[in-house]
């Protein structure tokens, strides 16, 4: 059996069924990153093809799901891919995208890079549009050139959870904010609880198809 390249996408970001309907009955959250990894990328945003890869420190897909209050373990325990964890994230109104679906040499340089941000901007509006709030991590801030004002209004700025940027003195405090347990989940509310409530992946997998209503969330005990 030939093994699937995991250097590469299974199919081109932007594309495939997490970006068409059904859509999540509410979006609580978009976060935003700039394009697709250099390497083990898959067809969602932030995320890996498999946990090992996911939950490498040197992955920001790592630092994201952790500041929503999922570590590796609840992770595998629930799910059996990253793939489908980020499905289930999709279905409760978290959702993962990019700037551009196109890979981008160094910074989003708005002449250069402006058919690539417009190109992923119809694919990304019909979940900016009704989005409750919109994280723009690093580099992708730049998208607001394009971006109508109302939905400017509902966007946050953040340091990149590249964990270089832990590393940095300058960015240290403002990734901690941002990046640490739980931060996003606090910040913006999320039902991400009712994912780690499900004791089984049966049981998670049924979540994944519910959008619950919204509730001020507190940490696993």
């Amino acid at each position: 059996m030939t093994q699937p390249d995991l250097g590469s996408c299974e199919i081109k970001q932007g594309t495939g069924a997490y970006f068409q309907s059904p859509f999540p009955e509410r979006i609580h959250l978009v976060v935003m990153g700039k394009d697709p990894f250099p390497n083990a990328s898959t067809a969602v945003p932030f995320c890996k093809p498999c946990w090992k890869q996911q939950f490498r420190d040197n992955s920001s897909g790592k630092h994201v799901l952790n500041s929503l209050g999922i570590t590796q373990g609840a992770a595998e325990d629930r799910f059996e891919t990253p793939r489908e964890l980020f499905e289930a994230l999709r279905h409760i109104g978290v959702i993962f995208l990019n700037a551009s679906y196109e890979p981008v040499e160094g910074s989003l340089q708005k002449r250069r890079d402006r058919r690539a941000m417009d190109d992923a901007f119809r694919i990304n509006e019909q979940f900016l549009t009704p989005a409750k709030a919109v994280v723009f991590c690093g580099e992708a801030r730049r998208v607001r050139w394009i971006l109508p004002q109302t939905l400017c209004e509902r966007s946050y700025d953040a340091v990149h959870p590249d964990v270089r940027n832990r590393a940095n003195l300058k960015t240290r405090d403002e990734w901690r904010n941002w990046w640490e347990y739980h931060r996003l989940a606090d910040r913006f509310e999320l039902p991400v609880i009712d994912l780690l409530q499900a004791t089984t992946k049966a049981q998670a997998a049924r979540v994944a198809v519910v959008s619950p209503t919204p509730s001020r969330l507190r940490r696993p005990g």
